[in-house]
């Protein structure tokens, strides 16, 4: 995502992919005007004649090369963004100004969809849509703002002010610490007799919280069949979050979809 030529301006960059990337359907004057909108929605007139530079070039900024990266994507006007951890390596500000970005790219009537690593509580209150995956299963999808409160609903909680995108990178890993054990785990994993000698209780293993989150997230599925049955659509867009969740390998990954620009025939249906 990060592949640019040093020596080029961040002006010279945008007018040469638009000049080989835009359809010859346009004119030379329209290729270079698309790709100062882009320049300009992106807020990067102020570096525009600013080298990008490299190892041993001094350049523009890190997020100012992102931001330069996804205008290459958005110069052909896609329906759908996918981005891979776009706000790796800036600092927390920066970060935000990215997903701000995106956040008016989606307004526009697009689909972003992002992978995050590591979002502040800030960054995390953007997104609309989310899907959690843990080794390479969907533990969550739905809405953003609706994620503690489904965790809360079947046991699992912080139990200290945490920023709620560690809270569920933990849970995806199997790491119950300073977070509250369901019931049912609580029950299947307790020593049945007091009397024996036998270690002390260090909670569910990490697999155990995998396979009780999966069959919380598969009942939570099952309850929702009969409005799939209405709305086969439901159907289609749960499978392609499966897709997603095996393209992102075996690893625990925060997924989301930054808001609600669902493609012509989707748009609602994955609430």
């Amino acid at each position: 995502m990060t592949l640019c030529f040093s020596h080029l301006t961040v002006k010279e960059t945008l007018t040469y992919a638009a000049l080989l990337r835009l359809p010859n359907s346009l004119t030379r004057e329209q290729k270079k005007e698309r790709a100062m909108n882009v320049l300009t929605e992106l807020g990067l007139e102020r570096c525009q004649d600013t080298v990008i530079g490299g190892a041993f070039v001094r350049g523009i900024s890190g997020g100012e090369r992102k931001r330069l990266c996804i205008g290459n994507e958005i110069l052909l006007n896609p329906s759908l963004l996918f981005l891979d951890e776009p706000t790796s390596g800036l600092d927390s500000t920066t970060a935000l100004r990215i997903v701000q970005m995106l956040h008016s790219i989606a307004e526009a009537g697009k689909t972003v969809v992002t992978t995050i690593h590591q979002p502040s509580s800030t960054i995390f209150s953007k997104f609309d849509k989310l899907i959690l995956l843990g080794k390479g299963s969907s533990l969550y999808f739905g809405k953003a703002s609706e994620v503690m409160v489904y965790f809360s609903s079947i046991g699992c909680s912080p139990l200290i002010a945490m920023n709620p995108a560690e809270f569920l990178i933990d849970l995806a890993n199997g790491n119950m610490k300073d977070k509250s054990v369901p019931s049912e785990l609580e029950d299947k994993f307790l020593p049945q007799s007091p009397k024996k000698l036998e270690p002390k209780y260090a909670g569910p293993s990490p697999l155990d919280v995998h396979e009780y989150l999966l069959g919380a997230h598969e009942a939570r599925l099952m309850s929702t069949d009969k409005a799939k049955v209405l709305n086969p659509m439901l159907i289609e867009v749960e499978t392609r979050m499966q897709g997603w969740a095996k393209f992102a390998g075996m690893g625990s990954h925060l997924v989301a979809t930054v808001f609600d620009s669902f493609p012509e025939g989707l748009e609602g249906e994955a609430t």
